[in-house]
């Protein structure tokens, strides 16, 4: 019998992505990942990754989500910029849905979050006053095209219109086309 839940496949498989890349990277060769997908009999899904690597520690673990927050490079040479895992959880969010995290340093992390039914989804926005309003507009500038693609479907999905640009002179030019209510810009553009 199929697994029906209400969710955005491409964001939903982002957030699968993003968590099993965190595994692969934390998890040394010897190390074991498992993912879990049960469903139970309200019909929720519950995703499960669990890794065998290095652990996250307690005082990292309190931070994840803060917006922000960013591991020192010194202690943590292995951390990126942390935009993953707050995408992760602002898409998770976006589906009514939390993520759990449980680490024991040397031991290893076991992430979970959970999708309801379709029928249990309730809507975030209603219809008839977004066809009333106009779509606001968001132009991305990103070099990297899986920041791009992440992002533009998360903005999407929010019932935003989305413009993108892989560099400064084009965002300069998308600009001068037209009409933007906001631009999200790479850092290290």
């Amino acid at each position: 019998e199929p697994i029906n839940v209400h969710a955005d496949r491409e964001l939903i498989l982002e957030v699968v992505r993003d968590l099993l890349d965190n595994a692969v990277k934390f998890t040394a060769a010897k190390g074991s990942i498992s993912l879990d997908v049960v469903q139970s009999p309200d019909k929720q899904v519950s995703i499960t990754i669990i890794d065998s690597g290095c652990g996250i520690p307690p005082e990292l673990l309190a931070r994840l989500f803060e917006p922000g927050f960013r591991p020192s490079k010194k202690m943590h040479p292995e951390c990126g910029m942390g935009l993953g895992l707050r995408m992760v959880k602002r898409i998770l969010d976006a589906h009514q849905s939390s993520i759990q995290i449980d680490s024991t340093v040397g031991i290893g992390t076991r992430v979970r979050f959970a999708l309801p039914p379709a029928q249990a989804m309730q809507p975030r926005i209603s219809d008839d006053s977004t066809r009333i309003m106009r779509r606001r507009v968001v132009l991305l500038v990103d070099d990297d095209e899986d920041n791009l693609s992440c992002t533009r479907s998360v903005l999407e999905y929010a019932n935003y219109d989305v413009l993108s640009a892989s560099s400064l002179e084009e965002a300069k030019a998308q600009l001068d086309e037209g009409h933007v209510d906001a631009v999200l810009l790479d850092i290290a553009l």
